[in-house]
């Protein structure tokens, strides 16, 4: 059988889709800021899940057989909690910047592994605590920092 993409081709889908998801969740705040004008955090995050399990659905059509029960138990539990923090999160952002909204959310990249530690006791490795800890510091720059304006 051909292969469809050749290395190359590869390589740079992979670059665009990475650049695609970087303007995606960078324009996030905007577009969400924008949206609660006319609509309540419970919509918003209701369509973002609907959008979202529909790209699942499309992208992963060929493994569905392989969900259970089981799968479905821990899949609702985690998405009852992410769906309460996600309105929790956007009923927030009329008070406060989409700068600091979006800080804020990626604090994610921190709080993932140290809740691994808490709950599972599996500690992070080193490479693990210095990504997080240098992804915590580059979204601190990039939306703003320390504000030295008076």
């Amino acid at each position: 059988m051909k292969n469809r993409f050749p290395v190359g081709d590869k390589r740079a889908a992979s670059y665009a889709g990475l650049v695609l998801v970087v303007i995606i969740w960078g324009i996030n705040p905007l577009i969400t800021k924008f949206l609660q004008r006319y609509y309540s955090p419970a919509v918003l995050t209701t369509c973002t899940a609907a959008i979202s399990a529909v790209a699942l659905l499309f992208f992963c059509r060929k493994k569905l057989h392989l969900l259970n029960r089981e799968y479905f138990k821990v899949a609702g539990t985690t998405g009852v909690f992410y769906a309460l923090g996600e309105i929790v999160q956007k009923i927030g952002l009329p008070y406060t910047t989409p700068s600091v909204y979006a800080f804020l959310e990626n604090l994610s990249v921190v709080v993932v592994p140290l809740l691994t530690f808490i709950f599972v006791r599996k500690k992070p490795s080193l490479i693990k605590i210095a990504a997080s800890v240098l992804c915590l510091f580059g979204v601190f720059v990039l939306t703003g920092g320390l504000s030295l304006s008076g």
